[in-house]
């Protein structure tokens, strides 16, 4: 049953991730109010949203190199490091008003076309065609046409 916006509104961590123009990828964290593309919210319940794999994600995916933090960077959680050192960039949802700000570079980014399957299946990553995830610092839904 797919997600409305209203049972995840503040409440909820819903994370979602995409993949930028030249095939890299990236998490994006909602915060409990980030913009979170129709699409995502149509593909999945609850109980099986891609943050719910992250734990998967991690054991399954090597380390391909290290990362670097910016702006106010992970904070206490340890996950986000762990994708940087896999190759996925992290934005995160600036509380209430937004807008997603990058907050982990990886040194090696890693190709959605370089994964298997199992695990793009998982991540049921969104397309986002509008820019690179190495050269765009913070974005929000309506750059993308998805709010």
């Amino acid at each position: 049953m797919p997600i409305s916006r209203q049972e995840i509104l503040g409440i909820v961590e819903f994370d979602w991730f995409a993949i930028d123009t030249v095939g890299e990828v990236a998490l994006c964290s909602s915060a409990g109010f980030g913009e979170i593309p129709e699409i995502v919210l149509q593909q999945c319940s609850l109980a099986d949203s891609p943050i719910q794999h992250l734990h998967r994600l991690i054991a399954l995916m090597p380390e391909i190199g290290s990362h670097r933090a910016e702006g106010r960077g992970p904070g206490a959680c340890r996950e986000w490091p762990s994708l940087g050192n896999r190759g996925v960039y992290v934005y995160d949802w600036k509380h209430y008003s937004g807008p997603y700000e990058r907050i982990i570079v990886p040194d090696v980014p890693v190709r959605a076309d370089a994964l298997c399957s199992e695990i793009l299946a998982s991540l049921r990553p969104v397309t986002i065609s509008q820019f690179a995830f190495a050269s765009c610092r913070s974005f929000r839904g309506a750059d993308l046409g998805f709010v």
